[in-house]
């Protein structure tokens, strides 16, 4: 479920709550970028299991780094 606090939140905001090990800001960004994410890995890859693979590789690597994310 997209949390409601953070459902107009940019990007770079969620990641400074993420860096703060919110899993409410994390639950947004996912919800907000997991089809695009998902979809183009689909489509290079062009199998599912190799999809949700890369995937979760890629939102375990936003969460674990979000505190390096620099906004300038």
């Amino acid at each position: 479920m997209f949390n409601q606090l953070f459902q107009a939140t940019p990007d770079e905001h969620l990641l400074s709550h993420m860096a703060q090990r919110s899993e409410a800001a994390f639950e947004a960004f996912y919800d907000r970028h997991s089809t695009v994410v998902y979809s183009l890995a689909r489509k290079i890859l062009r199998t599912t299991t190799d999809a949700e693979e890369v995937m979760q590789d890629v939102f375990v690597r936003v969460w674990n780094k979000a505190g390096e994310y620099d906004t300038s």
